[in-house]
Parts: structure tokens; sequence; C-alpha cells
């Protein structure tokens, strides 16, 4: 009887990992040039930027620092960005920033108590969207956020009732 020898001793199996290691080496060299190929992006200097392309950079630049500010419970601070920025946002007529910016406001107006700004945002967000018969998500956001002005009007509503019960039974 042989004594069995490893796997890698037999010449068939070097043939085959001399084969395998030249397919693997010709697939790298293939990948790297399809990727050398592709062209490298440019970035512009702000001063080759349109007027618009500039104002659309500021607008994103903004409103990433208010909702930076609003995950920061700086919510004053918020809405006051929020109302900076608003009028860029309408006039380069970009939708999803302006929806954005509508519910940072009306949430920061609902951490701070004042329901009755919360909803008229909300509503106004929401008429903008059927307005423009919007068909992407932010009018389901914009519906979510009245829906969280209504959950917490019931969860107030509640909380005076059980204190008025409490006073009562005093």
């Amino acid at each position: 009887s042989q004594p069995i020898l490893p796997i890698f001793t037999y010449p068939k199996f070097e043939a085959y990992l001399k084969k395998l290691i030249v397919i693997l080496f010709l697939l790298q060299l293939h990948v790297f040039n399809m990727s050398a190929q592709d062209a490298i992006p440019t970035q512009k200097d702000s001063i080759q930027l349109t007027p618009l392309e500039l104002k659309e950079k500021h607008l994103d630049s903004m409103w990433r620092y208010t909702r930076k500010q609003f995950y920061n419970n700086s919510y004053d601070l918020t809405i006051e960005l929020g109302e900076q920025i608003l009028p860029l946002a309408k006039e380069i007529n970009n939708q999803k920033a302006i929806f954005s910016i509508h519910s940072l406001m009306g949430n920061a107006f609902l951490k701070l108590d004042d329901t009755l700004q919360a909803k008229r945002i909300f509503s106004e967000s929401i008429a903008r969207a059927e307005k423009l018969h919007d068909t992407t998500r932010t009018i389901i956001t914009a519906r979510i956020d009245l829906g969280n002005y209504y959950a917490l009007q019931s969860k107030l509503a509640s909380r005076a009732f059980s204190c008025s019960m409490y006073n009562s039974a005093i």
C-alpha cells in the first residue's frame, strides 16, 4: 500500500494551482485596468460656481447646520436658522429642502411646547405637497409630523384631565 500524501504534492494539483494563480493575476490586472480608466472627479473652485450653485451649496450647508442644532437640542436656534434659510430654499425652488426645513422647525416647536406654531407649519407643508401633487415621501413625512402634533395634543389633554381629576378629589 502506498502512503497517503498531502494533496499539494500531486503533480496534477501543482498544475491546477499554477493555472489558478495565473487566472487570479490576470483578473486582478483587468480589474485594476478598469478602475484606472474611471475619470478622476474634479472639484470646482467656488469662484467657478454659478450664482445658483453657490446658493445651493449655502443652503445645503445651512440645512446641515440647522439639522445639527435640532439634534443637539438647540430648538430655539433651529427655528431661527430655519426662518433664515427657508426663503433661500423657496427662491431656488428646492422642494426637498423646504419640506425638510418645515419638518425641523415644526418638530422644534413641538419640543418647545408651541403646538400652534407646529400645527401651522405642518399644515403648510401638507398643503404645499398636495398642491405640487407630491408623490415622494415628503408628504408622508409631513403627515407623520402632523400626527405627532395630534399625539402630543392628546397626551397633553390626558395630563390636564388627570390633573383636574386629582385636584377635584382633594
